[in-house]
């Protein structure tokens, strides 16, 4: 059975702290959402995925979806290590877990599977191995539906 502050160790070891994204926005919506930009570049401008405090990520999740795929990576293990670290089984954790599940319909999904390093991979399936072994309450993909991730 894996222990909390493994699997964060595990988030912690193959997420690095830089370099911090270039572009924090995809073009897209510089002029369509000008509130979100805004929103994005102040409070994630500048900081570590470490650095981002636990209320501003739960507060901000719904913004992840206007983020380039380099800095969705990158602000990843920050979200992920509040999943594992907090009880909350909430639409912050849902966005982020369905963006891994297998029937996931996230338009951004595969392009960013597909820049996840093995290790990075491997550290997101413990994340849901842990989250099913310690009976969270919120439907998670079974195992087998994690296997495109390995």
């Amino acid at each position: 059975m894996l222990v909390n502050e493994e699997v964060i160790s595990a988030i912690r070891t193959v997420f690095p702290l830089a370099p911090l994204p270039e572009k924090l926005v995809d073009i897209v919506f510089e002029t369509e959402r000008p509130f979100e930009v805004a929103y994005i570049h102040q409070v994630f401008n500048a900081h570590s995925w470490e650095d981002i405090p636990r209320q501003v990520l739960i507060q901000s999740v719904s913004m992840l979806i206007y983020m380039t795929e380099d800095a969705y990576l990158y602000y990843l293990p920050a979200y992920l290590v509040l999943i594992l670290d907090y009880d909350i089984s909430d639409f912050a954790s849902r966005c982020i877990l369905d963006m891994f599940s297998k029937n996931s319909e996230h338009p951004q999904q595969k392009s960013i599977v597909s820049l996840l390093a093995v290790s990075q991979r491997q550290v997101l399936i413990k994340v849901f191995q842990y989250l099913r072994e310690h009976d969270w309450e919120e439907e998670l993909p079974e195992p087998s539906d994690l296997l495109y991730l390995a």
